[in-house]
């Protein structure tokens, strides 16, 4: 058997990915399609499994109920004039967290990644909510916090994108000032990490059509079917849990069109896209 299925469980997501296993050498009547490994697509390549890896880590962690989205930004003076002392800020910042936090009892999960590309130097942080969110702004003592609350219905794609979009803005000035290139981003030592599982498939499961698992739905926008690196067809796509609220028992079937720049129209929750073109959801009667 030649085809491999992997599947990676991260919190309300489950992606899966059918593809040829070159290692069990090329399967009678594949076609195979050549790949010139330019430098481009070799970059296009690694940013793709960097924004795989972080998306599944925000996914497996965070949620749209506990969790917000933070910009730290620097008063007028305060930025430091190397990223390398934006990076130290941004340490310091999580010490200062995890030493404010522990006085309430809790522990801090974060993702952080530095944003130095064509605007002033800041910082994304992606942290789980706290006790007393005043916590945030008294840790940074550079300038301005901004916090927004998650939505996404347990997805953070766009969100994971943008942050490595930063990275690699960030990594390519710190080229060109002649700095030592840092982490893409860093996430606390205490995230819960994604399940992933490998199974070998047949033929017939590698060319099924993607179908959601009970209580599942497939995500609009997430089927892919092209190329592996090494030029084999793959096949991928994403379930999302569905949720069903208590009050009004809101079920999420969106089908939103994705939006650049932020997250996308399809990670708002029921409550915001209701009524936008695209969105389907379901409602039972209040408290049935």
């Amino acid at each position: 058997m030649s085809y491999i299925e992997k599947i990676v469980e991260a919190g309300e997501t489950t992606e899966i990915s059918r593809y040829y296993s070159i290692r069990t050498g090329k399967p009678e009547g594949m076609r195979r399609r050549k790949l010139d490994p330019t430098p481009e697509r070799i970059k296009r390549a690694n940013m793709r499994r960097r924004a795989d890896r972080l998306r599944q880590l925000m996914n497996a962690n965070f949620n749209d109920n506990d969790y917000w989205s933070l910009t730290l930004t620097y008063r007028q003076g305060a930025e430091p004039d190397t990223i390398r002392g934006v990076r130290d800020d941004a340490a310091d910042f999580v010490k200062r967290l995890r030493k404010c936090a522990k006085l309430f009892g809790v522990e801090p999960r974060y993702i952080y990644v530095i944003g130095a590309g064509k605007h002033r130097r800041h910082i994304h942080i992606t942290v789980n909510a706290l006790p007393d969110m005043a916590i945030l702004t008294g840790c940074w003592i550079h300038g301005h916090v901004s916090m927004t609350k998650l939505y996404s219905d347990g997805q953070y794609r766009s969100l994971a994108d943008y942050y490595i979009q930063n990275a690699q803005d960030t990594n390519e000035q710190e080229e060109a000032l002649g700095e030592k290139p840092g982490q893409w981003y860093v996430p606390s030592r205490n995230l819960t990490q994604p399940k992933e599982t490998k199974r070998i498939i047949t033929a017939k499961e590698f060319r099924t059509d993607p179908k959601p698992k009970k209580g599942y739905y497939v995500e609009k926008g997430s089927v892919y079917t092209g190329w592996t690196e090494a030029g084999f067809p793959l096949l991928r796509y994403t379930l999302i849990k569905e949720k069903k609220h208590e009050g009004n028992k809101i079920v999420h079937l969106h089908e939103c069109s994705p939006q650049t720049g932020g997250q996308s129209k399809g990670d708002l929750p029921a409550a915001v896209c209701e009524g936008r073109t695209g969105c389907r959801i379901e409602r039972g009667s209040h408290g049935s």
